[in-house]
């Protein structure tokens, strides 16, 4: 009997005439293609078939983003893992503008932390300064972002080793010449 109400439901849901917006969301509804309104909490009227309703939440949000590496200008490797706090203010905005707000503000912050490291020697690369940095450069961001911050999660300055592997799946590299007479190639 469950099924038959879930299915009424499914077939009842595009004819609805209410969407109830909850206080922690906010709704933008797009009627026949053009945005008509932004939607506060509560209850409100739609056009079935002819709105469309994007509910989003707007609370406070976090990314965990880790192991940004760079390399300092006298060749020093920095890694850093950094957490991004951020809520929306204008779903409007966001969804003209963006498509993963996420995404975007992980690749500006590598690209804070590199561009920063990069013009730094160690002594002057601390924890704080490549967060201050990082902070600059995303709360100019906006785009219908708002609350935006930065954390330096993990610092480190790490020693890096280059290690030479072979494909020996291949075949490629397995023998290096050193079972072959003087002058004869590899093939």
């Amino acid at each position: 009997m469950e099924w038959l109400t879930t299915l009424f439901r499914a077939f009842a849901k595009p004819f609805q005439w209410w969407i109830v917006v909850g206080p922690w969301e906010r709704g933008l509804r797009i009627r026949l293609g053009k945005v008509a309104a932004d939607l506060a909490p509560g209850i409100h009227f739609r056009i079935p078939f002819l709105d469309r309703i994007h509910l989003q939440s707007i609370r406070l949000r976090s990314i965990a983003d880790s192991n940004h590496t760079a390399a300092s200008r006298d060749h020093h490797t920095v890694t850093v893992g950094i957490a991004i706090d951020y809520s929306i203010v204008n779903l409007g905005v966001l969804f003209n503008i963006l498509s993963s707000p996420e995404a975007t503000l992980r690749f500006r912050a590598a690209a804070a932390i590199a561009k920063f490291v990069g013009s730094k020697d160690r002594q002057d690369i601390t924890a704080k300064v490549v967060e201050d940095a990082v902070n600059e450069e995303i709360r100019t961001f906006g785009c219908g972002l708002g609350e935006i911050r930065a954390r330096v999660t993990a610092f480190s300055f790490a020693r890096t080793f280059r290690l030479l592997m072979n494909d020996y799946s291949s075949g490629a590299g397995l023998y290096h010449g050193y079972d072959r007479e003087p002058g004869q190639l590899n093939s």
